[in-house]
């Protein structure tokens, strides 16, 4: 992460900005084959389906066209999904800092970047226990992990509680875990 050049001229800062919250979880997927399958997007869908159905919340998909998804029209016309196919890093940043969870139904992207990107921003996650790698990050600083649907929905309810967000500390927990030990770091601005 800390070497690539994208980092040094993405124009944007792992700094959070004290945005408002305005969706209740993010998920990021850029579509296609490959993406799709490394997003576990056959997981991803009917889970935000039954969540929505059952919460009520606002689900932000990034990266991913919807147009053809016939099955999500009538919950991105409730606004209870929000689509942003294409943004810049530092526009990518902010909307998972008004975001109130990340989450990420991956299982073979093993610890993709935008984990960090979410913990840097103190953003808490939601993530597949079967992730390669990845499922270190949910911790009781960090979020939550999650096997299937119920589970998933069950993860995102507890972390709404209020003394479960007390304890949420995630880019707290990055920065001492993950940047006292290598050279990716949320305090990186370019």
């Amino acid at each position: 992460m800390g070497n690539n050049p994208f980092w040094l001229t993405a124009g944007g800062s792992l700094q959070p900005w004290g945005l408002e919250k305005l969706y209740d979880v993010a998920y990021s997927n850029q579509g296609g084959e490959w993406n799709d399958w490394a997003r576990n997007w056959t997981l991803a869908k009917p889970s935000f389906i039954q969540l929505i159905a059952e919460t009520n919340a606002t689900v932000l998909i990034l990266g991913r066209d919807l147009t053809k998804e016939e099955d999500l029209q009538a919950l991105i016309a409730s606004g209870n999904i929000v689509s942003h196919e294409k943004a810049l890093w530092r526009d990518f940043l902010k909307l998972i800092e008004q975001s109130r969870s990340l989450v990420t139904f991956n299982v073979h992207d093993a610890s993709p970047r935008v984990l960090a990107e979410a913990m840097c921003m103190d953003v808490p996650v939601l993530i597949n226990w079967h992730i390669l790698g990845g499922w270190k990050y949910a911790t009781e600083q960090t979020g939550e992990d999650f096997v299937d649907t119920a589970s998933f929905i069950q993860a995102y309810k507890r972390l709404r509680e209020p003394e479960r967000k007390a304890r949420l500390r995630p880019r707290q927990w990055y920065r001492y875990q993950i940047s006292a030990f290598t050279y990716a770091s949320c305090d990186f601005q370019p």
